[in-house]
């Protein structure tokens, strides 16, 4: 009865080293779930935001960022392509912001991650809702996000969306 007790012991004592192994080093595509959930909430606002809070998620925009994204962004009649940097997208979240008074809530649902070979570069297929609390209407986009991992961070650099009816 003895080598029982000492057997459950042993298998629990391994489980419990494999769940912490795998809670302290999450796998790319959780890490690049958990990132993609960072910028949502980045993004997102709300009206009663004071000042001092909204130049604090428009100046932390960057960081999920390489210093130059490629863009091919084409939102109801908004087509933009080419290369904008960190400046631009701050000025686009701050115009952003003004024109939505009523906030806004990103959401990035569905989130499909392909890591390249290397591991150094994914791609993230996702759907992009966003909508206006109080409201029951809301927008959705499929998007398709390029990421490249810089210093351990994974750094969006191609911004695309996803044309899926014709």
């Amino acid at each position: 009865m003895k080598w029982l007790w000492r057997s459950l012991a042993i298998v629990f004592f391994l489980a419990a080293c494999i769940w912490l192994w795998l809670a302290l080093n999450p796998g790319p595509e959780k890490v690049i779930r958990t990132r993609l959930d960072q910028l949502a909430g980045q993004i997102s606002f709300s009206p009663p935001e004071s000042d001092l809070t909204r130049l604090g998620k428009i100046a932390g925009l960057p960081r999920f960022f390489a210093p130059e994204v490629e863009v091919k962004l084409a939102f109801r009649d908004v087509v933009q392509r080419g290369m904008i940097t960190h400046e631009f997208i701050q000025a686009a979240a701050a115009e952003l912001r003004q024109n939505a008074s009523s906030g806004l809530k990103f959401e990035f649902l569905d989130v499909n991650v392909t890591l390249a070979p290397s591991k150094q570069f994914a791609t993230a297929e996702l759907t992009m809702k966003a909508t206006t609390p109080g409201d029951n209407q809301f927008d959705v986009q499929e998007m398709k996000f390029a990421l490249g991992k810089t210093n351990d961070t994974w750094l969006i650099y191609r911004l695309e969306t996803v044309r899926t009816l014709k």
